[in-house]
This record gives C-alpha cells, sequence and structure tokens, in this order.
C-alpha cells in the first residue's frame, strides 16, 4: 500500500536497528529481509501503476512513499539522512540520476546483480559508473509535449505564440519551474531562439504569458495537471504521457507529439530506478529486476503509455504518440542537457518566486 510509514512501523524499524549489532550474521540477515523494501515513486499514475503491479512480487515485502511534489526532493531528504538513506530504492528521472550519483550515494548495477539488465538496449544505459557499473536503470521511456482538449480550445493550436491568444483566457496549466528541474522554461525558451543555455527568451515569454491572464493554473504535482484538465478548469498543457493518457480516456485531444511546428516539439527523457547504499540493496535489486520482466514491465507502460525500456517489451497503444521513427526524432525531437538545467535550477526557482508569481497574483 502506498503510503508513510506509521510511527508504530517506525520506532519497530528503529528499534530492530538498535538490537541488529548483537546478531549474528546469519540472523542479521534474517532480520533485514523481514524488513520491507523502503521505495518511493511519484503519485497519480504512477503510483497506481506500481501498487497493481507489485501485488505480484512475493520475494520480499515493500513499503511504498510518495513525494509530496518533484523527484528532485530526495536529495535533500537523502542528504539530510545520510548515512542511513531514507529508502533503499527510489524512481527518478534523468534530471535527478546525475545529481544522485554526484552525491556518492549509490549502488552499481551490473548484469549479475539484476539478470534482466541484459534486454535493456545498449543506447538505454546511458548512466554509469568509470567502471561500466549503471547507476541508473531505465524502465520506461517517455517524453513531453503539447495538447489540449478540443471541446474547450475552439482554435487550432500550432505555435507556442498562441499561448497568449485571448482565447485561451485561463485554460493555460501551465507546469511548475519545479517540475522537470524548470522544463518548462527551456521549452518556452526554445521556442523563443534560446535553450538551456540561453533562457532569457523563455523569461520574456514567460512573463508576457503571465501577465496575459491565459494561466489558469500553475501545476505543482501530477495531480494538479489531471486534475484540472479533466475536470475543465483549463484545457491546454505541455506534460507527459501519463497525464494525456488519464486525460484521454474521459476527453477527445488533439496530442501534438509531431506537431508540424517550428515550436512545438516533444522532450523526451527516461525514468528508471537507483539504489542506495545500505543493509537492503540486495532486495531492491531484486525487486529491479522483476520490474524489468516482460509481464511487469509491459503493464507498467499500458498503464502509463510510455514505451517499454527493454527490447522484449511491447508498446502500447496508449504510447503511439511517443512511436518515432528516426525521422520523426530528427523533425519533432529535443533533448535537453540537464546537466546544465540542474545545475542552474535554484537560481531559476529564486528567479520564478520574485518575477513571475507576483504578475501571476495580480
Amino acid at each position: 500500500m502506498f503510503e508513510h510509514l506509521t510511527r508504530r512501523k517506525a520506532l519497530r524499524m528503529a528499534c530492530a536497528g538498535a538490537l541488529a549489532a548483537p546478531f549474528s550474521g546469519g540472523l542479521l540477515k534474517q532480520a533485514l529481509a523481514a524488513d520491507p523494501i523502503r521505495a518511493v515513486t511519484w503519485g497519480g499514475g504512477y503510483a497506481e501503476a506500481l501498487e497493481a503491479i507489485t501485488k505480484n512480487y512475493k520475494t520480499y515485502p515493500i513499503s511504498w512513499s510518495l513525494y509530496q511534489n518533484a523527484s528532485g526532493e530526495v536529495v535533500a531528504k537523502t542528504k539530510a539522512a545520510w548515512p542511513n538513506a531514507p529508502y533503499d530504492i527510489s524512481e527518478n528521472w534523468d534530471a535527478d540520476f546525475p545529481q544522485l550519483y554526484n552525491e556518492g550515494w549509490l549502488e552499481g548495477i551490473t548484469e549479475s546483480d539484476v539478470p534482466n539488465l541484459a534486454k535493456v538496449p545498449s543506447s538505454l544505459k546511458r548512466f554509469k559508473f568509470p567502471d561500466g557499473k549503471l547507476y541508473a536503470v531505465p524502465i520506461s521511456i517517455g517524453a513531453c509535449y503539447w495538447g489540449y482538449r478540443k471541446d474547450l480550445v475552439s482554435f487550432d493550436f500550432n505555435e507556442v505564440q498562441q499561448l497568449l491568444d485571448p482565447k485561451l483566457k485561463g485554460l493555460v496549466c501551465l507546469p511548475s519551474i519545479t517540475k522537470g528541474t524548470g522544463l518548462i522554461l527551456v521549452v518556452l525558451a526554445y521556442a523563443n531562439g534560446g535553450s538551456e543555455n540561453n533562457v532569457e527568451p523563455g523569461w520574456s515569454f514567460l512573463k508576457e504569458l503571465a501577465k496575459s491572464g491565459n494561466i489558469g493554473r500553475v501545476a505543482n504535482s501530477e495531480v494538479d495537471f489531471s486534475n484540472s484538465i479533466n475536470s475543465g478548469e483549463t484545457a491546454l498543457t505541455f506534460w507527459n504521457p501519463v497525464l494525456w493518457s488519464a486525460v484521454k480516456k474521459n476527453w477527445e485531444c488533439r496530442i501534438l507529439s509531431k506537431a508540424d511546428s517550428k515550436t512545438l516539439k516533444s522532450y523526451f527523457y527516461q525514468d528508471g530506478f537507483v539504489i542506495y547504499k545500505g543493509p537492503r540493496a540486495k532486495q531492491a535489486m531484486d525487486l529491479l529486476n522483476f520490474l524489468l520482466t516482460p509481464e511487469a514491465n509491459n503493464a507498467y507502460q499500458e498503464a502509463l503509455g510510455q514505451a517499454p525500456a527493454i527490447t522484449n517489451g511491447k508498446v502500447p497503444a496508449a504510447a503511439v504518440d511517443m512511436d518515432f521513427s528516426d525521422e520523426d526524432f530528427k523533425n519533432h525531437a529535443i533533448f535537453c542537457d540537464y546537466s546544465v538545467m540542474s545545475r542552474e535550477h535554484d537560481g531559476w526557482v529564486k528567479r520564478w518566486e520574485t518575477e513571475i508569481q507576483p504578475l501571476l497574483r495580480a
């Protein structure tokens, strides 16, 4: 069940840790095996999918937690608790992986640890220690792209500049600067001639958009996105297939992942897991191996509408928006440099608070 540890369980675990010292090696292993794998993921569709999938995992118990906002919060939480990591395994994405690696917290992972790694294409094994071991293992390929509810948007939206159209008054759901390591700023920068290395065009456009009155919601969580679009509070946004899968169940949408447009691009990423150094690392690797089986991985992609990270996986119908050929990638895809974004993100958040939030309240 996805919930934070109760005080009683936390006390039991603390007592178990205090009593572990006198145990023999065998008894200590048994005690650790009895404690759950502490795992954390996002809310919304991610939590629902993993809850259903891991009901079929019987080897070790799992205690799931949810991020309160963005997955990057695991960095501060782990730093505060280290060397006693608060989680054994966490679901993260491209923006988080280098930050976690740079702190020295992560286990190296090989095929001997996780045999199903053999089914992950070498091109997706991007996050490695110098010795070749992986420190992040993808389980899914996703992208963020523009889309909207056709029943609520009265014209064909084909370029980012149209976000300023008065016909979109209150209908834009804007991702918060905290989401995706400031991805929306980079998206608007690219659309206006900039990039992650030159975000000033993005800031200029954000100010115009905030003044326009077209932003009806700033989404800080996955639930914010789906509630806002599904309820009709807003109708148009830029986010990932987890959102669009949830909305398309209820409403006819126009998805712009392959738009014939100079400014509406798709921004690709991996999501996957890292494993922290600690007494349950081997158990966490066993769980990760389970998540890379075709049965578990296909169920995950089917639930979220993303593409599999294993060669023996199945692309679900919901992932048709990301079924890109080489030519599609050339024409419609952008791969951000998240190392740049991670380095600049704190400054972007502060600037958002001083330059954008006051305009939203005006």
